[in-house]
């Protein structure tokens, strides 16, 4: 493990052992504050600001490797069996992400989602072979440790929050606060977290350091019973049992008071937390908030509809997004989750196959066949040798295969998150870095170093460069964000300023769309305005219509979020631009071609078409909603509204009457729709016609329960134009160059 490179005398060996020190001081920090680093100053408090920290760390590991090299004037390099997977990996991703359906998000990520960049798989290689290269195995075992502190002190941060106490009580707090920002990640990284704390404890040499682990790994536990999660439990168990298989008889033996004391803990949690009178007694809230994601079936549906298109390299690395808008099958329309649009799979094998195609999931099933065949192909020597009075540790070598493959079957089962990402290099180069197959090679050569540093600097100064410029955007939208709910007088500066500072953001473009509308709808209320002020609102109003035309035709095209939000900044210019509702109308055409089986925009069309007075259209398109969900309440009010204005009293009262079976019986909606009915009623009496029967679709729809709580309804009569008329805005101006 050690390594040969170091100078000998001189200023040069100071340098060298300075950098080698901070090398390892970084990755220790990183191991220890991946869990619990975040900030309160960005948009994202948490995935955001452990992406800049991993970064910072990782970057700056680049430049002291290289300084080490110039130090020492010899180029080094720790080679191991994973070089082939890693680099087929890197390659795949690069591939995928240059044939991307949108660049940006494959290049960089998206909010939430930067682990599936391609800046982030750069950065971690990089790094991958910074921690194998350079830390011995003193500091590999350390920052195992380091990784369960880090869990351990999460969880005992999360746990307060369960039960009720909050440590911090913040206006960014929440009932179930946890420094990794979502529960179901949390658990996740604990489940991992205590495979790695069972493994610990049957590796370690001194009692007292067992004692200390099983301490933190029963805390640990404790925070992934509370979730009650299936998954995370049998992730437990898989890796729990494999660690005993493979570890050497007297091992277990040495440790079993000590894992007896965790088992025992757990058990205790699990019953406490599943008997509700002594969960309520303790005042456990429960149940916990998950992540939501697409069922196997819906996920597996969409990714094989990308593979049909695409199926060398996928569509792109963060892209399911809005290819799940596109491909997701109709009868999602049937479930509770209808209107979500899905930013990942419910596998992270899934999500590999849709984004970077066969060829990405068979690089990663070359890694996860790589790392098996090394765990149970090669002799177990155990983590301590036989030995004749004395022990010898091998540097945690069966914690680190046990973890991965725990990890390996963890993903299988749900999508990685960052934290996950991160813990998942830190252990795959420790494993990599104690095998024994792993080779120390180096090469002398006073002319290359420098060079290697200068490269290193240039790439590392850019990522620094442009990371300054992401966060500081991402600074400003939080300032604008906290200016919003004290009154907004800033809002639309600090918003400008993100924009300006990371203009290809969609998030920030879409906002400051809105700003811009937002405030020509305030100064447009004003009696009587002035030249100056009319021509304000009217500056403000292009800016708008500009901003959500580049948001929609250069950054974000295949985003049906995108084109909803033109689509409305259309709809409120309505009063003012003679023709806002047509380009209304076609915005929410193109976000119904990006999300064909979504009945709610269906709905928002046949709103304009209803405004325009075109009631044949809007009839279609409420029909084409209701078609889609005939449980869709606020869809069949919008019929009803349609057949009403072409004088279809039948069909009127027919779709009132369902909706009336759709919403609760003690609702204002029911007492409205009650109202609307009785003369409707009334007329048919009165006209004596003869009933009209329902068709199919009626008549199943009359059949049906309210499975889920309805969205109000929305006469499309009713719908408010944002902007007055009276202001001189006629046309919609042409987009700009970005």
């Amino acid at each position: 493990m050690e390594n040969n490179a170091s100078p000998n005398t001189g200023y040069a060996k100071k340098i060298f052992l300075a950098s080698d020190y901070i090398i390892k001081i970084l990755f220790l920090g990183l191991c220890l504050l991946t869990p619990l680093f975040f900030l309160p100053i960005s948009f994202d408090f948490f995935d955001f600001n452990k992406t800049a920290l991993f970064y910072s760390f990782a970057s700056l590991s680049f430049v002291l490797y290289a300084v080490k090299m110039v130090a020492s004037k010899t180029l080094y390099l720790k080679r191991s069996f994973l070089d082939l997977p890693l680099l087929c990996l890197l390659i795949t991703f690069s591939v995928s992400s240059f044939f991307s359906e949108n660049k940006y998000y494959s290049l960089i990520g998206t909010q939430g989602s930067f682990e599936y960049s391609l800046v982030f798989t750069l950065v971690s290689y990089l790094y991958f072979y910074t921690i194998t290269s350079n830390l011995k195995r003193a500091d590999l075992e350390f920052g195992l440790m380091s990784v369960l502190a880090g869990g351990a002190i999460a969880s005992l941060l999360f746990i307060p929050y369960v039960l009720g106490f909050k440590l911090i009580n913040n206006y960014w707090t929440s009932d179930f606060f946890n420094t990794i920002g979502s529960v179901s990640a949390l658990g996740a990284y604990l489940a991992i977290c205590f495979v790695l704390g069972i493994g610990l404890i049957i590796e370690s040499e001194k009692t007292l350091v067992k004692g200390v682990i099983s301490a933190g790994v029963s805390i640990i536990a404790l925070g992934v019973v509370l979730q009650l999660n299936l998954i995370l439990f049998f992730t437990m168990a898989i890796g729990s049992g494999l660690m005993l298989i493979l570890a050497k008889d007297d091992m277990v033996k040495e440790s079993l008071p000590h894992l007896s004391s965790v088992a025992l803990t757990t058990i205790i949690s699990l019953l406490i937390v599943i008997t509700p009178s002594i969960r309520t007694s303790l005042g456990i809230k429960y149940p916990l908030p998950r992540d939501i994601n697409p069922s196997v079936q819906v996920s597996w549906s969409v990714a094989s509809t990308i593979i049909g298109n695409k199926p060398f390299f996928g569509a792109g690395l963060n892209s399911f997004y809005s290819n799940y808008s596109r491909y997701r099958p109709v009868y999602t329309n049937s479930l509770d989750t209808w209107n979500f649009r899905f930013a990942r799979p419910s596998s992270e094998y899934i999500n590999i196959l849709a984004t970077a195609g066969v060829m990405g999931l068979l690089a990663t099933v070359f890694l996860v066949f790589r790392v098996i065949k090394k765990s149970v192909g090669v002799e177990q020597k155990a983590s301590i040798l036989e030995y004749k009075g004395t022990k010898e540790s091998t540097g945690f070598a069966i914690s680190s295969k046990v973890v991965l493959i725990s990890l390996f079957v963890l993903l299988a089962l749900r999508p990685t998150s960052l934290t996950l990402s991160i813990v998942f290099l830190i252990i795959l180069s420790t494993f990599s870095a104690l095998a024994d197959s792993s080779k120390f090679i180096k090469k002398e050569t006073p002319e290359v170093p420098p060079a290697v540093l200068v490269v290193v600097s240039l790439l590392c100064g850019t990522l620094w460069y442009f990371s300054y410029r992401a966060y500081s955007a991402d600074y400003y939208f939080r300032l604008g964000i906290n200016d919003l709910s004290q009154g907004g007088r800033n809002t639309y500066r600090l918003t400008q300023m993100a924009v300006a500072q990371n203009p290809l953001s969609d998030l920030y473009r879409s906002n400051y769309a809105q700003a811009n509308l937002a405030l020509a709808n305030v100064l447009s209320q004003k009696q009587n305005l002035t030249d100056s002020e009319k021509s304000d609102v009217q500056a403000l109003v292009s800016q708008a219509i500009r901003e959500v035309r580049v948001l929609t035709e250069v950054i974000s095209p295949l985003n049906p979020d995108s084109w909803e939000i033109r689509a409305d900044i259309y709809k409120s210019l309505n009063a003012v631009a003679e023709d806002a509702k047509s380009w209304s109308i076609s915005a929410y055409n193109n976000a119904i071609m990006l999300d064909p089986y979504n009945p709610r925009l269906r709905v928002n069309l046949g709103g304009m078409y209803f405004m325009s007075k075109d009631y044949q259209n809007a009839l279609a398109s409420f029909a084409s909603a209701v078609n889609l969900k005939n449980d869709y309440a606020n869809a069949h009010y919008n019929l009803a509204q349609a057949y009403k204005e072409l004088k279809d009293l039948n069909n009127t009262a027919i779709e009132l009457e369902i909706v009336q079976r759709l919403i609760p019986q003690d609702s204002e909606d029911y007492k409205r729709v009650e109202e609307e009915l009785k003369p409707i009623r009334e007329a048919l009496e009165k006209a004596k016609s003869t009933t009209q029967k329902p068709s199919v679709e009626q008549l199943e729809a009359k059949g049906t329960k309210p499975a889920q709580v309805q969205e109000p309804l929305r006469n499309p009569a009713e719908q408010q134009n944002s902007i007055p008329a009276g202001n001189d805005i006629t046309t919609v101006p042409p987009v700009e160059n970005p």
